[in-house]
């Protein structure tokens, strides 16, 4: 195989590799975003869940 071949699958290899590390990395950042949104959610839920702040001093809280 002369070497032209070899560097040509080479670098066909290299960008290959890079594509996937690329959407690799999109799909993490796309999961945080996702994850980031549904403890906020949460959160939100939470804090409308919660009796109101006059509520919490009352006997029995």
């Amino acid at each position: 195989m002369p070497i032209g071949d070899v560097l040509n699958a080479g670098v066909e290899g290299f960008n290959r590799a890079q594509q996937n590390i690329e959407r690799a990395s999109a799909d993490i950042n796309r999961a945080t975003i996702d994850q980031q949104s549904d403890e906020q959610l949460a959160q939100q839920r939470q804090l409308e869940a919660a009796p109101p702040p006059e509520d919490r001093t009352a006997p029995g809280f």
